[in-house]
């Protein structure tokens, strides 16, 4: 779907697209709106976008770019005292299913090829920056087999999970949030990464 040159005529245009919803909004663009904006900015660099304006929340893919299946994200961007970057992302919630095992394969049969995500740094946004962390992930990355999962239980004893694999930290969080994914990984982890400040 991208090579480096793609990826940054991509980021220059979400760029221009950015400016224009912060002309009119000052909240963040996320969720259903970053579909739609992504999608635009896609058929603006010549790729096709399969999104509908449905309001529809199908597990995993939000659209498809030239037959790839593309999980749009947001993204908490996470930023320590040596100025490390990490990026925080919600997975899908597994409560439908009973065992870790069970989980593991839903989430491991995923139905998109690439993670899109353009996160932002709570405290940044607070200070009225428009900043934004475009990045994208492979999601063969993701072999939720092979990492070392070990179960703990919440503060009423519901069980959740917890993993550890090279630069990524994942956690299946207990069943009062619904068994949701959450994924912790460092920049470096990313196929491709941009920062963006908006201008407008």
């Amino acid at each position: 779907m991208f090579d480096e040159n793609k990826f940054n005529e991509f980021c220059n245009e979400l760029n221009i697209f950015l400016g224009i919803h912060h002309e009119l909004y000052e909240n963040i663009c996320k969720d259903v709106y970053l579909e739609e904006l992504t999608s635009k900015v896609f058929k603006s660099i010549g790729l096709d976008s399969d999104w509908k304006p449905d309001f529809s929340h199908s597990v995993g893919k939000d659209q498809s770019i030239n037959k790839k299946g593309i999980s749009n994200k947001s993204g908490m961007i996470l930023i320590d005292k040596n100025n490390e970057l990490t990026i925080k992302i919600s997975g899908s919630r597994t409560s439908k299913y009973e065992t870790l095992g069970a989980k593991l394969n839903f989430l491991q049969n995923n139905n998109y090829d690439y993670i899109l995500g353009c996160g932002t740094n709570k405290t940044e946004i607070e200070s009225g920056l428009k900043k934004y962390y475009c990045y994208v992930i492979d999601s063969e990355k993701f072999n939720f087999f092979d990492w070392d999962w070990q179960e703990d239980e919440d503060k009423k004893g519901d069980k959740k999970w917890y993993a550890s694999y090279e630069n990524i930290e994942a956690v299946i969080q207990s069943r009062s949030t619904s068994n949701q994914l959450w994924l912790t990984v460092s920049k470096d982890f990313c196929d491709f990464f941009q920062i963006i400040d908006v201008e407008y």
